[in-house]
């Protein structure tokens, strides 16, 4: 099961409890960790977080820093050890041109370092823009090859979660979700979720649906010639 999850309000749940963007980001961080601790636990092979778009760079400088020193703690003191723990390897999704050095640093720095790791994957998904993923897929094709097989995240999406009231996949892994991801919203911001929550979702879903196609490749393969 692949489960890609957007933590949609974190700037308006920092105004309605009155803390600042940096402690909001930080609690994102900490939620999403325990949030791929329960999948992993229940069984989900794969897990996609949408920590940043591409269009996120264009805030403020202060709101920038404000996220991209949440998700360098994230990477450097928080993932490590589930990734070790699970087996996970960590992979980085995203315009990593575009990420101060020091997020840069810590992201390439742990997915090196569970670059060896086989039994899970967790995609972080990072200045991510779904058309960028098209272009890097075209420049590394060669003939034979397939192209969706190339994407960042190269696997269908079973489970997409979003928070905040939102209904639409905010360019979160379109291709990925066509034609076969469940999306569940919840009215609550985030930071008003629980693990509890999530856990709920994920017995829905392997309840619900007893054939589950893994990956882009299953994806295509299953089309009408």
């Amino acid at each position: 099961m692949h489960v890609s999850i957007i933590p949609d309000g974190l700037r308006r749940w920092a105004l309605q409890n009155g803390v600042s963007y940096e402690e909001a980001y930080i609690l994102m961080c900490e939620r999403l960790r325990d949030y791929t601790v329960e999948c992993f636990t229940f069984g989900v092979n794969i897990v996609s977080l949408y920590l940043s778009s591409r269009q996120n760079f264009n805030r403020t400088k202060e709101d920038i820093e404000a996220f991209c020193v949440a998700e360098k703690v994230m990477c450097s003191n928080m993932l490590p050890s589930v990734a070790k723990d699970f087996g996970a390897k960590v992979i980085i999704a995203g315009n990593v041109d575009i990420l101060p050095h020091y997020l840069r640093d810590s992201a390439e720095s742990l997915a090196q370092h569970t670059s060896n790791f086989k039994k899970r994957k967790l995609y972080l998904c990072l200045a991510y823009n779904p058309m960028d993923e098209i272009i890097h897929a075209f420049r590394n094709f060669n003939d034979g090859q397939d192209l969706l097989s190339l994407l960042w995240v190269p696997h269908a999406v079973d489970l997409m979660i979003r928070t905040g009231k939102g209904e639409l996949v905010s360019r979160f892994l379109p291709l990925q979700c066509a034609g076969h991801a469940k999306l569940h919203t919840f009215d609550e911001l985030f930071l008003d979720t629980q693990v509890k929550d999530i856990r709920r979702l994920l017995v829905t879903q392997r309840d619900s649906k007893s054939n589950k196609i893994q990956s882009v490749d299953d994806l295509i393969s299953s089309q009408p010639e």
